[in-house]
C-alpha cells in the first residue's frame, strides 16, 4: 500500500486496550469502539458506532486494512457480504484481546495483510498467523512484488497460475530489472530464473513466465497463457506544449507515442512539466484523465538539469519559457536520482514528449 489507512475495531473495554498499544502505528487513524466507550475515550481518533456490521459495511471501502480485535467467527461474518476480490479489498487483520495470535485473514499479498500482521504481532510480541501457501513455504510471491512496488497487474487471472509453479517447483521464468530480482530471491531457497530480455527465454523450457517490466513484449497467443505481466510505476512523461494544446490531443499523442516505443501506459508514474504550464487546462484534464499526479519545475531547476544524451538545448523553448528544455529535464527531475532518459524529445503537434524511467530499487 503507498499510504496506509488502517482502522482498529473493537468490541469492549478489553479490546480497546490491545488497541491503544497500536494506535501509535504507522497508518492508524482511527479506532472504532462502541458508543457505550465514546464519552469516556472522546479524541479524534476515536469513532463510536451502534452497530458492528452497519458501521463497517458503511466504511469497510473508505481503509487500505482493517483491524478486528474480536473473535473471528464475528469478523466473518461481518465482512462475507462485503468482500469481492483479493486483489481489491482492504486487508482484513484479526487478533484476540490479548494480542496473542495476530490473524492476516484477507487480501494477504496485494493488500498486505501478511506485511500487516507481522509488524502487529512484533509491537505485541505475539504469534503472527500467516496462511498463504507462498508465505508457509518461504517463497516470494510476485502478487507480492506488486504490491510493494506500486505496480499494477495487467492480467491478475495469471496470479494462481505462477505461485502454482512456483510451490510445485516446476522452471519459472521472470524477467525485470536485475536489482529488483536481487532483492527480493537473491537469498531466497527457491527462486525463478531471470533474464533481462523475453528473447533470452526458451519457452519450451519454462511452465510458467512473469514478466516485471513497463515494456510492452512481443508474445505469442500459446505463451501468453501461461506468461503473468506486472507493470511496474516507473514511466514519467515529461510533456511540454503550447499554450491552449486540448487534453485529447495530449491524450492521442502519448498513446502514439506509448505505442511506438512498446511501452505499457499502465506503468505511467506521473507527468512533468515547467512551472509556467502548471495550470494549463489541457494538460490538467489530460493528467486527471488518467489519475496522475502533474509535477512542474521552475526553468533555473529545468537549466540545472545535466544528463549524458539530452538533446540539445532549444532556443524556441529558452525564447518562451526561459528554460532551454522542458520535456526532457522534467522527466528526468521527476524520475529521480538513477533515471534513465529512455525517449529523447519528440516534437508532435502542439507539444512536446519525452519519456524517463524511474529506478525501482
Amino acid at each position: 500500500m503507498s499510504e496506509d489507512h488502517i482502522a482498529i475495531w473493537t468490541l469492549n473495554e478489553r479490546g480497546l486496550k490491545a488497541a491503544l498499544r497500536l494506535k501509535d502505528v504507522a497508518g492508524v487513524i482511527k479506532i472504532f469502539i462502541p458508543d457505550s466507550l465514546k464519552e469516556a475515550n472522546d479524541r479524534p481518533i476515536f469513532i463510536g458506532y451502534d452497530n458492528l456490521a452497519d458501521c463497517v459495511s458503511a466504511s469497510f471501502n473508505e481503509y487500505t486494512a482493517h483491524v478486528f480485535i474480536m473473535a473471528t467467527g464475528i469478523v466473518i461474518r461481518t465482512i462475507s457480504r462485503l468482500i469481492k476480490d483479493k486483489l481489491t479489498d482492504p486487508a482484513i487483520v484479526v487478533m484476540d484481546e490479548m494480542g496473542k495470535n495476530v490473524i492476516s485473514l484477507l487480501s494477504g499479498h496485494m493488500g498486505g495483510a501478511n506485511s500487516l500482521t507481522l509488524n502487529l504481532a512484533t509491537i505485541l510480541g505475539g504469534n503472527p498467523v500467516i496462511t498463504t501457501a507462498t508465505d508457509i513455504n518461504s517463497i516470494c510471491a510476485v502478487d507480492t512484488i506488486a504490491m510493494e512496488t506500486g505496480a499494477v497487474i495487467e492480467n491478475r487471472e495469471m496470479i494462481k497460475s505462477i505461485s502454482a509453479a512456483m510451490l510445485n517447483r516446476e522452471p519459472v521464468a521472470i524477467i525485470c530489472d536485475k536489482d529488483l530480482y536481487l532483492k527480493y530471491y537473491e537469498k531466497a531457497d527457491s527462486r525463478p530464473d531471470h533474464f533481462n530480455d523475453i528473447i533470452e527465454v526458451n519457452p519450451k523450457r519454462y511452465n510458467a513466465i512473469c514478466i516485471i517490466s513497463e515494456i510492452q513484449y512481443p508474445i505469442p497467443g500459446d505463451l501468453m497463457k501461461r506468461t503473468l505481466l506486472i507493470r511496474p510505476p516507473n514511466i514519467v512523461l515529461g510533456i511540454g506544449c503550447n499554450s491552449n494544446t486540448g487534453k485529447d490531443e495530449i491524450s492521442a499523442t502519448v498513446k502514439r507515442i506509448l505505442d511506438q516505443k512498446a511501452i505499457s501506459p499502465l506503468s505511467i508514474n506521473c507527468v512533468a512539466t515547467i512551472d509556467k504550464k502548471k495550470d494549463e487546462p489541457g494538460l490538467v484534464a489530460y493528467c486527471e484523465s488518467i489519475n496522475k499526479r502533474l509535477e512542474y519545475y521552475n526553468a533555473a531547476t529545468l537549466n540545472s538539469v545535466a544528463y549524458k544524451g539530452m538533446s540539445q538545448p532549444s532556443p524556441a523553448a529558452q525564447r518562451h519559457v526561459g528554460a532551454s528544455g522542458v520535456a526532457e529535464p522534467a522527466a528526468l527531475l521527476c524520475a529521480g536520482e538513477g533515471a534513465e532518459l529512455i525517449v529523447k524529445k519528440i516534437k508532435a503537434g502542439n507539444l512536446t514528449l519525452a519519456i524517463a524511467r524511474k529506478r525501482m530499487v
